[in-house]
């Protein structure tokens, strides 16, 4: 997807409106918006690079932790007043690539960034809690309590198909970035 500051966006707004006759119908109202920044854009999660690829979802499952992730990826060195190391661009991509091909039955996950500069992305889901630590290197720490076994924990490459089919058997959904 291009889009740049003379994209238009159109928002719709649906109001129920009752006839006299008291049928109820609907009006839509389209406002559309012609003057969003590029840095506006970015910050909402969609990227400003224009290539395109067609193994990319065009819609976003996780807008909200989309969102935050970008946000936190601006945050600068010792951003937590105890010498914390500033986020790593490479971290931060792997995790924006992970929330975008997660399945629409995953449970919502919240993101953060670690004292390292690593991305993470946790799932609370009904005293389940799952963890994924985004490295730079394209390793992934994983853990994962559901409360009733054992808590399960390893760690390996994003592309390792030992540790996506770990990963699969673990949450039930796959490990794609």
């Amino acid at each position: 997807m291009n889009l740049s500051a003379s994209t238009f966006f159109r928002f719709a707004s649906v109001t129920p409106v009752v006839l006299a006759a008291g049928t109820i119908t609907s009006y839509v109202e389209y406002v559309d918006v012609a003057d969003a920044p590029p840095a506006a854009i970015t910050e909402a999660g969609t990227s400003s690079d224009t290539s395109t690829s067609s193994d990319m979802p065009e819609y976003e499952m996780f807008p909200a932790a989309s969102l935050r992730l970008a946000r936190l990826r601006a945050l600068d060195e010792d951003h937590d007043g105890e010498g914390a190391a500033a986020p790593s661009e490479a971290s931060f991509n792997l995790a924006a690539e992970f929330i975008r091909f997660l399945p629409f039955y995953a449970p919502d996950p919240t993101v953060g960034v670690d004292s390292d500069g690593n991305a993470v992305v946790e799932f609370h889901d009904e005293g389940v809690f799952g963890q994924v630590i985004f490295h730079p290197s394209r390793v992934v720490e994983v853990f994962h309590d559901n409360g009733v076994s054992d808590p399960v924990a390893f760690q390996g490459k994003v592309d390792d198909p030992a540790v996506k089919s770990r990963f699969r058997n673990t949450f039930a959904f796959s490990l794609e970035a």
